[in-house]
């Protein structure tokens, strides 16, 4: 276990992921497991080890927003490269965990490198509105708050967190052109 979370003892261990400032939104009729937790959190971490970014670019990234927003009327075979491949091209890393029986999460932001950050999926609810609510959810954490929290997402409000507001917005306020549908003639 310990090398599969790269550390070398368990106070080491419980100094890395105990000590991860979460902001949750769980929902209370399931109990959330921390050991659960950590394991997806590490998926992740492995899973970014993967991804070549470039180093962290704010402002492409609230440029490319645009593009990701076209994507949302694409097929995941379409969306899923491209959303990697544009937010690896501003710093910032995609990936895709499933979901660990204990973790609750729908998604979670946080800093890799000075340079790099992770945004992190579970598709826990299978639909696409949950997945790109989620996915500009977080995207709304990397441009709006410290690259320095750790914000893992679930299915209810957070009811004492601005952050979490800010970021709720966020999907409903990032601007694009909503694609014409295919049969119009306009």
């Amino acid at each position: 276990m310990l090398s599969f979370f790269g550390v070398a003892s368990v106070d080491a261990w419980d100094e890395v992921y105990k000590g991860l400032a979460c902001a949750f939104r769980q929902s209370k009729a399931y109990e959330t497991k921390p050991g659960a937790v950590a394991a997806w959190l590490r998926l992740g971490e492995i899973a970014a080890q993967e991804v070549h970014c470039k180093p962290f670019d704010q402002t492409g990234l609230r440029a490319a927003l645009v593009q990701l927003r076209a994507l949302t009327s694409e097929p995941p075979k379409v969306f899923s490269p491209e959303i990697q491949r544009i937010c690896a091209s501003h710093g910032v890393a995609v990936v895709f965990v499933e979901e660990i029986a204990g973790a609750r999460a729908s998604g979670v932001t946080r800093l890799r490198t000075a340079s790099k950050a992770l945004v992190q999926l579970s598709l826990r609810y299978r639909t696409d509105d949950h997945l790109w609510f989620t996915f500009f959810h977080e995207i709304g954490h990397v441009l709006l708050h410290s690259k320095k929290d750790v914000i893992i997402e679930d299915s209810s409000p957070a009811d004492d967190d601005p952050r979490e507001a800010e970021a709720d917005d966020f999907p409903a306020t990032c601007s694009y052109r909503p694609r014409q549908p295919r049969n119009s003639r306009a």
